[in-house]
């Protein structure tokens, strides 16, 4: 259901789906359910709510998200009559937990009902906000987006306020404390059982009227309807009833933002105050349904298209697909990974002006950016995926192209950008103007060569420089990082590229990195793993692994070989692998291990290690060689035979393996 559950919400028969997903439904009923005094009552209440939002017929078909809106809409009901929780030899109690988690559970207990469903759904369940809206309207809540943005705001508190990361929120909602199935069995109370031991019967009786008196007054409790919100709902809230309207964010706004990111950029443009061009893009947007009028414009249900600039379009796996379709005379086209839906709540106008002869206004979502263009009497519309929340990567987007040039929108806290290609040395200033930089022009070629841009904000924490450049072709841009051999892969970046070695490494890497144009990644990063001398060659080659985040948690990694010398032509890739923690700070170690042909024509089997590899044991037909940093088998007469290859640190941990 969310991005880390990779399940798709399959009908099948309703008891099936309870059994499976039992413990995480009855957790999202404990964190939603009002909290009570008793620890104990509000544990057992999770359990009934879960059993409660059973269908009867024991053969109606549902999915987990529809189990999820029936959970919902009983654990939001507030409590009229609190049915006893019945102990008979012993006394549960949810395990105890830390003052963080405390702090969290008591956040989470103070805000409003929907608030809390929406916060469960984007923390434990880690939906996108436009599926946790969704949800929230089948469980019976009409404002979706302004609940899932005042979640988002609580969120950021607990991390603003408390120092509790986002991460280590999940990380407090995913243990023990958080979990009702998990309790402790204590001495029951006396009282209890003296009363139990004397008036068992009547105590049962009492039980069963009790039970009674719950299911008369929950036939008679209506579900919620619009549950009142705070006034602060957070930067993207919006009443979904309300007119057709666009948010607009003052100049200065930035400047008092706890996070720094698109939701805080002020509207520039010499248009923003024309209201009949900016409603008209917004009304364009507005008219997405997943679909458009033209009959070979795209697949059903939504089918996701990237523009080339050409005209063409290609999926994200660069396969070319119908051409955009026309909605009310306004040519649409969205890219990989970005809804065909209107946008969630009033769209944020960014900008709206002049660029090229044509009028231009850039919209934004929570999760996309909305580009309109007039250019005579053609209009159009393009939908992208909005960059990512850190104050890097969303501190420049994409508005334009004129040929082969790109022109950039720029964020108001960024001081200074600059420019250079690939392979270029010194860095050139780039003039910007209301926001809108001058255009790039880009380098063409077999293998990716920039353009790079060059970021100062001292608003940043960081205060460093940090490099984007356009990989997707899209609005986003992707950071560039580099990470020399001296640290490990969790290390501090230096992402300014501003160094020898990371301008060199840089440098040599424009056709790895071509494979990744069309997928947008978020960042990638180049850490150099090794370096030394290959058999039967002189020079410094260099072990390079390329790592590429996407938006969704997806990841890819690459090994690159640079082999001596400035060239790229002996360059290779020599291993790869997909959604991993390699090359990563949850994998600061690692060993590479590759079939390599030497100069002199024979087969040789490499193995290097990161920094911190203190064992590497290769065993290729047979025979095992042992080193540490580089351990090289062979020659052979071909790269056939079976290889095992094991690793490990000083204090003997082992180390994964790449190849």
């Amino acid at each position: 259901m969310g991005a880390d559950r990779h399940e798709s919400p399959v009908p099948a028969p309703a008891g099936s789906v309870f059994l499976q997903h039992y413990d995480r439904l009855v957790r999202i009923a404990y964190l939603v359910a009002p909290a009570t005094r008793r620890r104990q009552s509000q544990l057992v209440r999770a359990h009934r709510l879960v059993q409660r939002s059973l269908p009867w017929r024991s053969r109606v078909v549902r999915t987990y998200p529809q189990l999820v809106a029936r959970v919902l809409r009983r654990a939001a009901r507030p409590r009229r009559l609190a049915l006893p929780a019945l102990v008979t030899w012993a006394w549960h109690t949810p395990v105890n937990g830390s003052r963080e988690h405390r702090a969290v559970v008591s956040a989470l207990a103070a805000a409003p009902a929907p608030v809390r469903a929406a916060y469960v759904l984007l923390m434990v369940e880690r939906l996108p906000a436009r599926e946790a809206v969704v949800l929230l309207h089948e469980a019976g809540w009409a404002e979706g987006v302004a609940h899932v943005a005042a979640a988002s705001g609580l969120r950021q508190r607990l991390g603003d306020e408390l120092g509790i990361s986002v991460d280590r929120q999940r990380e407090l909602l995913a243990g023990a404390p958080a979990d009702p199935t998990v309790v402790r069995l204590r001495a029951p109370d006396p009282e209890t059982l003296r009363v139990l031991r004397v008036a068992r019967l009547g105590a049962v009786s009492l039980a069963m009227l009790v039970v009674a008196a719950l299911v008369t007054t929950s036939l008679v409790g209506a579900a919620p309807q619009g549950a009142t919100v705070p006034a602060t709902v957070g930067m993207w809230a919006a009443p979904e009833t309300a007119p057709l309207t666009v948010r607009r964010v003052a100049a200065q706004a930035w400047a008092g933002a706890s996070e720094l990111s698109l939701a805080s950029w002020p509207a520039r443009g010499t248009r923003t105050g024309d209201d009949q061009l900016v409603r008209a893009a917004v009304t364009a947007w507005q008219r997405l349904h997943g679909t458009t009028d033209d009959a070979g414009a795209g697949s059903g249900g939504g089918a996701h298209a990237e523009s080339t600039p050409g005209g063409a379009t290609r999926d994200g796996g660069g396969a070319a697909t119908a051409t955009p379709g026309t909605i009310g005379g306004v040519t649409v086209s969205t890219a990989a990974g970005a809804a065909a839906d209107p946008p969630i709540g009033a769209p944020q106008l960014l900008y709206a002006g002049e660029l090229d002869g044509s009028a231009v206004v850039v919209l934004a979502d929570p999760t996309r950016i909305g580009t309109y263009t007039v250019t005579g009497d053609r209009r159009g519309l393009r939908v992208e995926p909005a960059p990512g929340t850190a104050a890097d990567t969303a501190s420049a987007i994409r508005i334009g192209r004129d040929g082969d040039a790109s022109r950039y929108l720029v964020a108001p806290w960024v001081a200074r950008v600059e420019t250079r290609a690939l392979d270029g040395r010194d860095w050139r200033p780039l003039a910007v103007a209301d926001g809108v930089s001058d255009p790039v022009p880009a380098r063409s070629g077999e293998c990716w060569s920039g353009p790079l841009l060059r970021l100062r904000a001292a608003e940043v924490a960081t205060s460093a420089p940090f490099v984007l450049a356009e990989l997707g072709g899209g609005a986003a841009l992707t950071e560039l990082r580099y990470l020399p051999s001296t640290v490990d892969a969790g290390g501090a970046t230096s992402p300014g590229l501003d160094g020898a070695d990371g301008a060199a490494a840089w440098a040599r890497l424009g056709c790895p990195v071509s494979d990744l144009r069309g997928r947008a990644p978020r960042s990638v990063t180049a850490w150099e793993v090794w370096s030394g001398r290959l058999p039967q060659t002189t020079g410094t080659s260099r072990l390079v692994c390329l790592r590429a985040t996407f938006p969704g948690d997806g990841n890819r990694v690459s090994a690159v070989l640079l082999a001596p010398g400035g060239g790229t032509s002996r360059d290779a890739t020599v291993a790869s692998a997909s959604d991993t923690r390699l090359c990563s700070r949850l994998a600061r170690d690692v060993v590479v291990g590759w079939w390599w042909r030497s100069p002199g024509g024979g087969w040789h089997h490499l193995a290097v290690g990161s920094g911190k590899v203190r064992t590497i044991e290769v065993t290729v037909a047979g025979g095992t060689r042992r080193g540490t940093r580089l351990v090289a088998s062979g020659p052979y007469p071909a790269a056939s035979a079976p290889v095992t290859v094991r690793a490990s640190t000083r204090d003997g941990k082992p180390v994964p393996v790449l190849g």
